[in-house]
């Protein structure tokens, strides 16, 4: 399994973004009824529609090969390599 596939919860995203920029993020704990009722009121909104799919442990996948960053020879990274590169300033990680 490639570091790309490898599952993540959002609270282990909160602490990859924690240790990185040296600094607390809040958490809140949604369950899926009510993420259910937020999709439900907002059929139309993308973040509504993702959050009760990976909060019942579904996720999203697809096959890299065609997706766009394959064809332009984009190279996709993980987590903590993107924080590192795009959330911290030199020498701050």
């Amino acid at each position: 399994m490639s570091a790309l596939s490898v599952p993540m919860t959002y609270g282990e995203v909160a602490d990859k973004l924690e240790m990185a920029l040296g600094r607390p993020f809040s958490r809140s704990e949604w369950i899926v009824p009510f993420l259910m009722e937020e999709l439900a009121r907002n059929p139309q909104n993308m973040m509504r529609k993702h959050r009760p799919a990976f909060a019942q442990g579904r996720g999203v996948a697809w096959d890299v090969a065609g997706t766009f960053n394959q064809r332009n020879a984009i190279p996709a990274t993980d987590v903590t390599v993107w924080i590192g590169a795009n959330l911290t300033s030199p020498g701050s990680a």
